[in-house]
């Protein structure tokens, strides 16, 4: 049995048919949907995947600057083990803070320090033959000269004078730490009411005027 046929002679569509072709567009727009949100989880998961691999390869360079930062403690560690060995050896201590103030009192320049802080002494220890060669003064009140002390001194070497702040302390030699000689204006000898005898920078100290006694 042939299919009816409408106005225009054409075969009549059955149900199928009709459901087929209106439902089409609608399918492959849902598709294509699909395949958009496909691409979108694809290109999210590779971007986790990058950032991953990422994220470890910086763990893996701070762990390798770990393993070099206890590399080069070992090496360091074993440089001061030979400088201290060294110094032991020598028993000359090594203060590379200190190397360009010791240059300067070496070379006989002044020793310049932060303005208004007191000026920081050279801490070149002097030689205790210096001192034992060196014949002290007779301890005669009227001819010794007076100092007081402008800042507090901590010493170095067995050889200097710890002072304290506003402490009195009479003059009694004076020396050059290049030749030996004395009447230079570096470093003092002096010694303190209690008996306390050493070596201080000349710069720590004021010296006190002598009172004129009155003739009548």
């Amino acid at each position: 049995m042939p299919p009816p046929l409408d106005a225009n002679g054409m075969p009549i569509p059955t149900l199928t048919q009709t459901l087929e072709s209106t439902t089409q567009h609608t399918f492959a727009l849902l598709h294509s949907i699909v395949q958009t949100f496909s691409g979108v989880a694809q290109m999210l998961e590779s971007t986790f995947m990058a950032t991953h691999s990422s994220f470890f390869a910086m763990v893996g360079v701070i762990d390798q600057f770990g393993h070099l930062r206890n590399a080069l403690g070992s090496v360091l560690g074993i440089f001061g083990l030979i400088r201290g060995m060294r110094e032991l050896v020598t028993g000359t201590p090594a203060r590379p803070a200190m190397q360009g103030e010791y240059r300067d009192f070496i070379n006989g320049r002044p020793v310049q320090g932060p303005h208004p802080r007191p000026p920081k002494p050279s801490k070149k220890p002097l030689s205790s033959s210096f001192s034992q060669s060196l014949p002290l003064p007779p301890l005669d009140p009227a001819s010794l000269t007076f100092a007081r002390a402008l800042y507090p001194f901590t010493t170095v070497h067995p050889s200097e004078l710890p002072l304290k702040e506003n402490e009195i302390v009479a003059i009694m030699a004076k020396l050059d730490p290049r030749t030996g000689n004395e009447h230079v204006e570096e470093w003092w000898k002096g010694r303190t009411r209690e008996g306390r005898e050493g070596w201080f920078p000349r710069k720590w100290v004021e010296v006190l005027e002598k009172k004129e006694k009155k003739i009548d």
